[in-house]
């Protein structure tokens, strides 16, 4: 009983995730704002992982699929993207350590990956 009231309430947050996901996406279609975009990138990746999770046959959510003791393997990906409000060529005069000239205005992108392996000694 425990097993069936389990998959489907995971079968119901799954589908929750997709209906959220959706409307995202037409917010998304209506104003092509980026945000709703990935708004809805992040629904739909939270619908699969649990869509995965509810068929996946593991008999416990803690039980990991490949098991070192205090072990933990991870990878960190952080993504930032900075609207400029004023995209083009610009004048500019000089300001502490920048010195005076054209320069371009644009959007700017940064990506930082972390990927670390951490061992742990005590329980």
């Amino acid at each position: 009983m425990t097993a069936t009231l389990t998959s489907t309430l995971v079968g119901a947050a799954a589908m929750a995730s997709l209906v959220v996901a959706l409307f995202f996406l037409r917010f998304w279609r209506q104003t092509r704002d980026s945000l709703f975009f990935w708004f809805a990138i992040a629904f739909a990746t939270d619908s699969a992982t649990r869509l995965i999770e509810g068929l996946s046959p593991v008999s416990d959510e803690r039980e990991p699929l490949v098991y070192l003791p205090r072990l933990d393997v991870g990878v960190d990906v952080l993504w930032t993207h900075l609207n400029a409000a004023y995209k083009g060529a610009a004048t500019l005069a000089a300001n502490g350590a920048r010195p005076a000239g054209p320069y371009t205005i644009d959007d700017q992108d940064v990506v930082s990956v972390m990927f670390r392996i951490q061992r742990n000694f005590l329980p």
